[in-house]
């Protein structure tokens, strides 16, 4: 928990300069969504104490334009994968993050990546694959995957709220981006992240 700063500012010999997406989450709505008064953010406090501090998190993903082809259908979509390790459910986007979408951030809470070029690829044909299915889109037969690489590392930002009593934390996670509370996945994620630090 040491090597978690609750500021981008905090620690600047340590800090890295990294492009991420401006997120629609800011530190006093992360902050009011931590301490609010829903029955998950009450239960929460219950269970784990109270708010103890809050601090924002970047993870990286890699792009990709995916077209998906079938013997009746074809579609095609911009989806981002994690590069730490794919474990995240994929983002979709319209567009790849540009121009005023995009800010300069100098911080030392960011993962780092360690997939390569085709191992994320990899991941992101199977998550792919599988939610075209579950999704129904193909009710028989095959589907046929092509994926273009269409930009450098992008991080995306997530708040990471500490909750604390006699003297044992645990955290929640909100995606900064979709505004939503995230699940066992992405604490997972985290919690390796912060244990090896």
């Amino acid at each position: 928990m040491a090597s978690i700063t609750t500021s981008a500012e905090a620690e600047p010999v340590a800090a890295r300069g990294i492009l991420s997406v401006r997120p629609n989450v800011g530190r006093e709505d992360a902050i009011s969504i931590f301490g609010g008064r829903d029955l998950g953010a009450m239960l929460w406090r219950l269970r784990k104490g109270g708010l103890q501090a809050v601090a924002d998190v970047y993870v990286p993903y890699r792009f990709y334009r995916v077209h998906i082809a079938g013997r009746r259908a074809s579609l095609t979509h911009i989806y981002a994968i994690d590069s730490v390790d794919g474990s995240l459910d994929p983002y979709e986007f319209e567009t790849v993050p540009a121009g005023q979408s995009l800010m300069q951030v100098k911080t030392r809470n960011c993962l780092a990546a360690s997939l390569d070029q085709e191992q994320a690829k990899s991941l992101l044909r199977e998550k792919t694959l599988r939610m075209i299915f579950q999704g129904g889109f193909f009710k028989v037969g095959t589907a046929d995957l092509r994926l273009e690489s269409l930009a450098a590392e992008i991080y995306l930002p997530y708040w990471l709220g500490f909750y604390g009593r006699n003297g044992r934390v645990d955290f929640r996670i909100i995606d900064a981006v979709r505004r939503c509370v995230e699940g066992a996945k992405a604490h997972a994620l985290f919690e390796s992240w912060i244990a090896s630090a």
